[in-house]
């Protein structure tokens, strides 16, 4: 997204707690709206007119007095069709909700078909929601008899039977798409080369993993994912090949970013880009270290992964933004490291420990390789850790890929 004009927004919430304003607060940034006054509510009973009760609409009237009426107000309610219009016409303000926040930057972002019409599902589907029974409010079209469907409907029930056509239309579009999706992780799965998904919270530093190894293995220019100080910049998936000279390839998948209460209809429709991950053989969570919040952002990493099935696919956690300003701490496990992936100094470690982790499982022998054996492709398949040049041969520590180890039982056989 380019630099866009900021603007002055009230927020009118319910049951906020202090971390979810302050991700409301970035989502609306990304689109232009800075929230710096407004109400919120505890509520445990809906109203049916307004969501929020009569009396918190009131005092939004009076915090509205002299404001400009073009000044929205953004909501986190999931408001229906006639609550939006009856708060709109109380205070003569615009009703943005934070859905309709979240699918802006998603329409934004997306740049493959793919992914555009993953967007239009979810904000089709979204719109056929809203729609509410209100005889009053919509007038009747001709009454009939017999074969015709349509008389004595409301005009609003034809508008959802169109959406509800249009949906099935895109549906399929998509559907072959992850058709051809489906295919290339077919050929995928049948390689012995390790795939890794990146997962984690939106802006964590996903993409910037990515680009610094695909630096690192010297790939030729041109082959980064979109890497942006702002959420949702990865919308669809794109993997590359890590390939580093004299050790393991690996194929290394961004995904789009988790975010708390992610509007169900927009979970649905990025099914089919998620479900590279439940095919990964690892899973790589990039944790924004420097938040106040990595914690809950690791809590919703996990529950989309469980929801997905791919819980218990290892997993590699790297604690990224290190060289910033926080108050935590802790002792990384095995799997776990703290670091900075802007400093290309910590590159060589990270890729190190990511090739520790994904070989940990993998066979250690002790083997002799004659002299003029081919190290540079064995390489790419397995971990060579020392080599002693010997007059028999070469004698190396490996661990091997299992996938292959087949390959090289006549040398154990020596």
């Amino acid at each position: 997204m380019s630099q866009i004009e900021i603007k002055p927004a009230i927020f009118l919430f319910a049951n906020v707690r202090q971390r979810d304003f302050y991700e409301t607060h970035f989502l609306c940034l990304m689109v232009g709206w800075k929230i710096s006054k407004g109400l919120t509510q505890k509520i445990k009973k809906i109203d049916k007119t307004f969501y929020f009760g009569k009396g918190k609409i009131q005092e939004l009237i009076a915090l509205l007095v002299g404001e400009d009426p073009d000044i929205p107000i953004i909501t986190n309610a999931p408001l229906n069709q006639t609550q939006r219009r009856n708060i709109e016409e109380a205070t003569n303000h615009r009703i943005i909700t934070r859905t309709e926040i979240i699918f802006q930057i998603f329409r934004e972002g997306a740049k493959t078909s793919e992914a555009k019409l993953q967007i239009e599902i979810a904000e089709l589907k979204y719109m056929s929601s809203q729609m509410v029974d209100e005889e009053a409010n919509y007038s009747q079209v001709t009454s009939g008899s017999g074969h015709n469907k349509g008389s004595g409907e409301k005009q609003k029930e034809l508008t959802r039977r169109e959406i509800a056509l249009t949906i099935k239309r895109k549906e399929k579009q998509l559907e072959a798409i992850k058709k051809a999706r489906r295919e290339g992780r077919k050929k995928r799965n049948k390689s012995s080369t390790p795939v890794i998904s990146v997962v984690g919270y939106t802006n964590a530093g996903k993409s910037t993993l990515i680009n610094a190894l695909i630096d690192f293995s010297k790939k030729k220019p041109g082959k980064e994912v979109v890497a942006k100080d702002q959420l949702f910049a990865t919308l669809e998936t794109s993997s590359r090949l890590i390939d580093v000279y004299g050790y393991p390839s690996f194929i290394i998948t961004d995904t789009v970013g988790f975010v708390s209460d992610l509007p169900h209809f927009l979970v649905a429709a990025f099914r089919s880009t998620l479900e590279e991950i439940e095919e990964s053989d690892y899973i790589i969570e990039v944790v924004d270290f420097s938040s106040q919040y990595y914690k809950e952002d690791m809590a919703i990493a996990e529950s989309i992964l469980e929801e997905l099935n791919a819980n218990t696919i290892p997993r590699i956690v790297i604690y990224n933004k290190a060289d910033q300003p926080s108050y935590n701490h802790i002792e990384p496990l095995f799997n776990e490291m703290v670091t900075s992936l802007t400093n290309k100094e910590n590159i060589p470690e990270v890729f190190s420990f990511i090739l520790d982790n994904i070989t940990s499982n993998w066979i250690k022998k002790s083997i002799v390789f004659p002299h003029g054996f081919d190290f540079r492709e064995f390489s790419k398949d397995n971990y060579v850790v020392s080599k002693i040049v010997k007059k028999e041969g070469i004698e190396c520590l490996v661990y091997f890929n299992p996938k292959v180890l087949y390959k090289y039982e006549s040398y154990f056989a020596n």
